[in-house]
């Protein structure tokens, strides 16, 4: 834990030299956004494993390479002419980690994933384009960050592709396909005057949005000691009879093995991902098996979907509920945001040429998870929760989303920093989450019936954080 104890001492000084902002209760004359914070998570992609048997694996490997561009790269090539990925040599010697041709089609991004991420830059931009019909680029300072995955690099190309549309490409799915499906490489760059955004992924020691890649050994430690737990073992282990019934009709999960060792011992990542990935492309469970075609079993692993990942994210509840955990997981990120916010309040962005920080990260679910859960969301807590925050709501019932709740494929959770303007005050700087669009409500902003936080209620997070953890 010595990079957190570094990294506490850093976020300590920041308090004590940071103004304090007062209540927010006052009548504001104007509101502007002055900075973002992008979160996507990848879209839609193949599974990141084959869990069929070798006889059928030919097969199920020839369907889904319809369902991604060439393994030659023309539609990542094509893309990165516009915004290229710069990879830092120390990470993976500047190699994605998941692009080797022994691992194709698994774990790609599909074309339905970068349609997805398409659809969702338009959507963004739309919500943070200019009133005054300003370039997108004149007003924003775009900043693009992923983790070292060709799906996450490409999910954001599409992600700004999307951004800086003007609505006169194809959108969505039609009987023919995707648009990126059928777009020629070469007459789509000639036609293309979109800016040049370059894609940054990180030194591993300057990464924020994935521990468990940067810091695996001390990630999968931190996992054994929740998996150890008496609460944890209890419930895993009612999810024992499940994992039986799974490993019957999807053999690949007797192979794969949870790596963190616990009573019901099957990898539930890699049967949620066979669910997920089969569900999305209207593929049958039991496709690719002796079982093909047999509708009773079809019928039976249908009925097992929800339960199943419904137990994945009972098992992250618990990870994410570690302080430890947790803080390892975001600290770091949450710190590095916090640190720009204080910056860019100070910032004075009326002067010529100053354009407003917009920051976009390429990420994956747990992250968007840990996020959620970092900053206490309300809607992820439990009547528990409401318990210990001492709440006057009571809630009526623990609700299957408050429970199971699990990011969607290009699923964006936003930050919005905005300047309120006081009338005969000083400003203030408040703070916005939007997940897809809709706000979330932390414990603290529904404890006070408002829907942002303060700059001072964001550093409380923080402090909060490295007091649970330590």
């Amino acid at each position: 834990m010595l990079s957190m104890h570094r990294q506490n001492g850093r976020i300590i000084q920041q308090f004590k030299t940071s103004k304090t902002i007062r209540s927010f209760t006052q009548t504001a004359n104007q509101s502007e956004v002055i900075a973002v914070w992008i979160f996507n998570r990848h879209g839609d992609r193949t599974p990141g494993q084959s869990l069929v048997e070798d006889s059928y694996r030919d097969e199920e490997s020839a369907f889904w390479r319809t369902k991604i561009p060439p393994i030659d790269r023309t539609h990542y090539d094509m893309l990165s002419e516009i915004f290229p990925a710069v990879i830092h040599p120390n990470n993976n010697c500047g190699q994605f980690l998941d692009a080797g041709s022994e691992s194709e089609p698994y774990g790609f991004l599909t074309w339905k994933g970068m349609q997805q991420l398409y659809d969702k830059g338009r959507m963004i931009g739309q919500r943070y384009r200019p009133e005054n019909e300003e370039p997108f680029t004149d007003h924003w300072h775009i900043q693009a960050y992923s983790t070292n995955y060709l799906r996450t690099v490409k999910s954001l190309q599409c992600f700004l592709d999307g951004l800086f549309s003007d609505g006169h490409h194809f959108a969505g799915y039609s009987e023919n396909g995707y648009f990126y499906e059928h777009v020629d490489p070469e007459s789509y760059l000639q036609s293309n005057h979109i800016p040049k955004v370059e894609i940054l992924v990180r030194d591993p020691k300057d990464e924020t949005l994935n521990r468990f890649d940067t810091a695996p050994d001390v990630m999968k430690r931190l996992v054994q000691d929740v998996v150890k737990t008496p609460d944890f073992v209890d419930q895993d282990a009612k999810a024992a009879p499940l994992a039986a019934r799974l490993s019957n009709y999807i053999p690949g999960l007797i192979r794969l093995r949870s790596p963190h060792g616990s009573p019901s011992t099957i990898n539930w990542i890699h049967a949620t991902d066979h669910i997920i990935c089969r569900s999305s492309h209207n593929v049958p469970l039991n496709a690719f098996s002796q079982l093909e075609n047999n509708q009773d079993a079809e019928k039976i692993l249908q009925s097992m979907k929800h339960a199943t990942m419904a137990h994945l994210a009972t098992r992250f509840r618990y990870w994410y509920k570690s302080p430890t955990l947790l803080a390892e997981m975001m600290l770091s990120l949450l710190t590095d945001v916090y640190e720009k916010m204080i910056y860019y309040a100070n910032m004075n962005f009326e002067d010529k040429g100053v354009r407003k920080p917009f920051n976009i990260y390429s990420c994956h679910d747990v992250t968007i998870l840990a996020l959620l859960y970092s900053i206490d969301a309300a809607f992820l807590t439990t009547s528990d929760d409401y318990q210990r925050h001492y709440l006057s709501t009571k809630l009526q019932q623990d609700t299957f989303e408050r429970l199971y709740y699990w990011p969607d494929y290009a699923c964006t959770l936003a930050i919005e920093l905005s300047k309120v303007q006081l009338k005969g005050k000083e400003d203030e700087f408040l703070i916005k989450f939007l997940l897809d669009g809709q706000v979330v409500r932390t414990i603290t902003s529904l404890r006070r019936g408002q829907d942002v936080i303060t700059l001072s209620d964001f550093r409380d997070l923080i402090k909060n954080m490295i007091a649970r953890a330590t």
